[in-house]
């Protein structure tokens, strides 16, 4: 809260003022997109697991194979780490407005929670090209480092090298740049909201 001094008939009075961005709240009303898209993605991961798990049953009744089921898994794990990107942001935002100030312990935990939802669903690509690999050619396959970013196999077919085709998955670095962006915020919350304490504490 900042305070504004206000002189009204030689008498000075101490008003209390609101920051900037929660007196005006009208940018809130664009943080409920985030709830609300975060809604969907949840519904949207219930029905991957139900498809999951007939497919699931139909692997077990020997009607399927394993590649069969492998993207619902792929689809249902990365939407659910979408959906906990995007509830967390709308969490961030609501506890930034409730508590008037950025740096509070809530956004910075939530920002945290966000970078490791993000390193995870580059993780969970990786992992689940390793697991085609392994299924389709029984074989683990090498790595290979690329500066690009998302799913780099596509990459290397457009470049007339069929990655896949060689037992070779391309690791791309720049999958992991956004994670790390992001914890970097998360300690610079941390850094504000030691600041904002020691200024609380001294004033």
């Amino acid at each position: 809260m900042g305070i504004r001094i206000k002189q009204v008939d030689n008498d000075v009075r101490c008003e209390e003022r609101e920051p900037a961005f929660v007196a005006n709240r009208n940018w809130l009303r664009g943080v409920r997109v985030f709830d609300i898209f975060s809604k969907t993605l949840l519904a949207a991961a219930l029905i991957l697991a139900v498809g999951l798990v007939y497919l699931l049953v139909q692997l077990f009744l020997g009607r399927v194979d394993a590649v069969a089921a492998l993207p619902f898994a792929q689809g249902l794990v990365e939407v659910l780490l979408w959906y906990f990107v995007f509830h967390e942001v709308h969490h961030v935002f609501a506890a930034i407005a409730d508590s008037g100030t950025p740096f509070t312990k809530l956004a910075e935990e939530g920002i945290r929670r966000i970078g490791m939802s993000l390193l995870l669903l580059a993780v969970a690509e990786l992992v689940f090209q390793m697991l085609a690999e392994v299924i389709a050619y029984g074989v683990v396959p090498s790595l290979i480092i690329s500066w690009g970013y998302g799913s780099v196999v596509s990459d290397w077919t457009w470049r007339g090298i069929d990655a896949s085709s060689r037992g070779a998955i391309v690791v791309a670095v720049g999958s992991f740049v956004l994670p790390g962006i992001v914890f970097a915020l998360a300690h610079v919350f941390a850094y504000g909201r030691s600041l904002q304490d020691e200024a609380n504490h001294t004033l």
